[in-house]
């Protein structure tokens, strides 16, 4: 009887499958946060970007956080900090746009920490005419 049992493949898919499927769940997610983070710091990026040219074009900085809030409708802007700095006496400015990207499901896989928050950074520097 044992013998039988042992030689039959009867039940191999659902051993299988259950195996898997936790692995293939987890890939799943990391490839959704993954892209999320993706998009969500190419905005970044394009906003620092055209936050550093409204920099040189008008010479002032003040109103710059606004800019970034208002070209990141989708993201809480209570999430986005936004710095400008002039280095090297005033020949470069660099626009830094931070933002705390939330995960979907509490606790982060790409994160030591058990928060479920990534933080992504986005910085354009560019010469001062």
């Amino acid at each position: 009887m044992f013998g039988r049992l042992i030689r039959s493949n009867r039940g191999v898919a659902a051993l299988e499958a259950a195996l898997l499927l936790p692995v293939l769940a987890g890939l799943f997610y990391l490839l959704v946060v993954g892209a999320g983070a993706l998009i969500t710091h190419s905005s970044l990026s394009e906003a620092s970007s055209v936050a550093a040219r409204q920099v040189l074009m008008t010479g002032e900085s003040s109103h710059i956080p606004d800019l970034v809030n208002a070209l990141l409708p989708a993201l809480d802007p209570s999430d986005i900090v936004t710095t400008v700095t002039f280095e090297d006496a005033g020949s470069t400015v660099t626009v830094e746009v931070t933002y705390e990207y939330r995960t979907l499901l509490d606790g982060n896989p790409l994160s030591d920490t058990s928060s479920n928050l990534l933080t992504l950074v986005a910085s354009t520097s560019m010469p001062v005419p």
